[in-house]
């Protein structure tokens, strides 16, 4: 996963006031579905029951999302979102893969949810199965997030195969950290020697 910085910076705007109140309404959201689909369980929860907790209205909660399944997808990719963040606030001459360490560092450190929460969480939609492709999309989504990341910050396309290849391997191993971590809590309780390990076990061609 060696890819050559280019010379200079790269900084993201910051968003306009619109998109970050819909941003705040939709995890508002998201929030209130995760309390209900934790509390009473995903099939007798209604999207009105859903937009009733959030404050707003069944025409509002259509505006962003499709089905309830899928109003849980911003605060799945919340702590995504908060990884792509620190890793574009990373110094450009900082070798990528201390970059990406210390990304998940700060990301992990700086979260708004507590760890037994986002286990919680993680368990309730890799163990649904109406849940887990709203899971596993939002790590594509982070996927095209962080290729666009590496991109700007090595000066490559963000469709050349190594920036796809090395976005993928690094989204995969945040989602397998994530899993593993939820699913063994007394064996496994820093997410980021478990990240660690996925990505060292990717470097070495998974040593199988």
């Amino acid at each position: 996963m060696d890819i050559e910085p280019p010379i200079g910076g790269h900084s993201a705007g910051r968003p306009s006031l619109t998109e970050r109140h819909k941003a705040a309404t939709r995890l508002e959201i998201a929030e209130a579905a995760f309390t209900l689909f934790a509390t009473q369980g995903v099939k007798d929860t209604t999207v009105a029951q859903i937009a009733e907790m959030a404050g707003v209205g069944t025409r509002t909660f259509h505006r962003h999302f499709t089905s309830k399944e899928e109003a849980l997808a911003p605060m799945l990719g919340k702590v995504l979102d908060e990884f792509v963040t620190a890793f574009n606030a990373r110094p450009l001459d900082e070798p990528l893969q201390q970059s990406l360490h210390a990304a998940k560092d700060q990301s992990t450190n700086t979260t708004r949810y507590r760890p037994d929460r986002l286990r919680h969480q993680y368990l309730l939609v890799i163990s649904h199965p109406t849940l887990r492709p709203v899971w596993l999309e939002a790590h594509r989504h982070a996927e095209d997030q962080l290729g666009s990341a590496i991109a700007a910050r090595t000066g490559q396309p963000a469709a050349a195969a190594n920036v796809r290849i090395t976005a993928g391997a690094v989204i995969l191993a945040l989602r397998i950290t994530a899993e593993l971590w939820a699913e063994s809590p007394g064996a496994r309780a820093n997410t980021t020697t478990i990240f660690d390990e996925c990505l060292e076990s990717m470097a070495a061609g998974s040593g199988l």
